[in-house]
């Protein structure tokens, strides 16, 4: 008797037939392609070199391209992708019955004028008689790269984790844009929302979210590289404007605690770890971060490169004095992670013992990774899990007067 013939094929061939299939039905350009930007972006960032010295437009554009990567790749990623690279706990607040209620808002405010763009989310089971704390995020990328989209499943996360509102700005980057654009477009958002409990904005935003209200009195900031950078420097802004007192007074108390994790601190540091790990770096190098420091500040102001030691760009700066006191008594406590391989750690430690010696430290916590080992992607999760998840803890604790205090 006769064995039937039995195709035999490759499991590798198997595999890219069934990509080269999911690519052309699935109606992906070959820039949205998800296989195309794995091999492309994953883990690093596109070097920067090629489009130094090149038209605005050019850099622009180049950047441009490495961001709709970073969206693809990370937060439009599909649910089992996700689930394996983020971990299931971050893929089950953006897939499945627990996923949170997302809503984009336009803000437009009688005080502040246009706000910037924003992703507001909560979570999945709060309902008209629950009214939540906010959390302001930001996300990463240098300022020149990134975007709400890369790292709204983080945004979700958080909301579901602290039981949260939880609202991302999308502010302009370099070099399309200067430093004081983007944080005019990040102060003015977080004015916007923090007083929001008794405007349309507010309104709008707790209707669209099927709540009962948002305590604008418990808030808070995060955000990561960047994003723990801006996270740090809106409380800065909205405590020097509760100095002058251009209709602030109220905002920056409403902030209880800051999280920043692997932040951006100051401009162009040449601290040893930048010099030790400058080229070394994976994901985000001394290359990249120069680069984008360049960027931020080239034109601005006077362009006499002062902006680089004022305390509106410069974590390490002293605030604006007044009479005998400073506002730096007026910051929020923040909670500071930093990471043993990452250019930004020895910076990120100056700032966490500049705010231990203002007493406005909560923890300074340090994980043995690079400054991709805080991303879940980026690490294939690893420290990432633990380092996102007590910071949340913190966040919600003290959001809902938790246990932690300030050292």
């Amino acid at each position: 008797m006769q064995t039937p013939f039995r195709l035999r094929l490759p499991h590798h061939l198997l595999l890219l037939c069934a990509a080269y299939v999911a690519y052309l039905f699935r109606g992906w350009t070959w820039e949205e392609n998800f296989i195309h930007n794995v091999l492309k972006v994953f883990p690093a960032l596109p070097p920067v070199d090629p489009i130094r010295g090149r038209d605005v437009a050019v850099q622009v554009d180049y950047l441009a391209g490495a961001t709709r990567n970073m969206e693809v790749l990370m937060g439009r990623a599909p649910g089992f992708l996700m689930q394996y690279t983020a971990g299931p706990e971050i893929a089950a607040a953006s897939f499945g019955p627990a996923a949170t209620k997302v809503v984009r808002i336009n803000a437009t405010t009688s005080s502040s004028g246009d706000a910037p763009p924003m992703t507001c989310t909560c979570p999945h089971d709060a309902g008209t008689d629950d009214t939540l704390p906010l959390v302001l995020y930001f996300h990463s990328g240098g300022m020149i790269v990134g975007s709400v989209d890369a790292e709204l499943h983080y945004a979700r996360y958080i909301a579901r984790e602290a039981s949260a509102v939880v609202c991302s700005v999308k502010y302009r980057k370099a070099p399309a844009h200067r430093l004081s654009d983007v944080l005019e477009d990040v102060v003015g958002a977080s004015a916007a929302l923090l007083g929001s409990s008794s405007s349309t904005l507010g309104a709008d935003l707790v209707r669209s979210l099927g709540i009962g209200g948002i305590d604008t009195s418990r808030a808070a900031t995060f955000g990561i590289s960047a994003g723990g950078y801006l996270a740090a420097m809106v409380p800065r802004h909205l405590a020097a404007m509760r100095q002058e007192e251009k209709d602030s007074s109220d905002l920056v108390a409403a902030i209880r605690v800051q999280i920043s994790m692997a932040p951006m601190v100051r401009p162009l540091a040449d601290t040893p770890s930048m010099v030790e790990h400058f080229h070394d770096a994976p994901d985000w190098s001394g290359d990249h971060n120069t680069y984008a420091w360049s960027a931020l500040l080239a034109r601005d102001r006077d362009g006499d490169g002062t902006q680089a030691c004022d305390w509106q760009a410069n974590l390490m700066a002293d605030l604006p004095k007044k009479e005998s006191g400073t506002t730096a008594a007026a910051l929020p406590p923040a909670y500071v992670v930093t990471a043993t391989k990452d250019i930004l750690r020895d910076e990120g430690r100056a700032y966490a013992e500049q705010l231990r010696s203002a007493g406005r430290l909560i923890e300074h916590v340090e994980y043995n990774t690079n400054h991709g080992g805080l991303f879940p992607e980026l690490s294939r999760r690893g420290p990432a899990d633990q380092a996102l998840s007590r910071a949340v803890q913190v966040l919600s604790d003290r959001l809902n007067g938790g246990q932690y205090v300030v050292e």
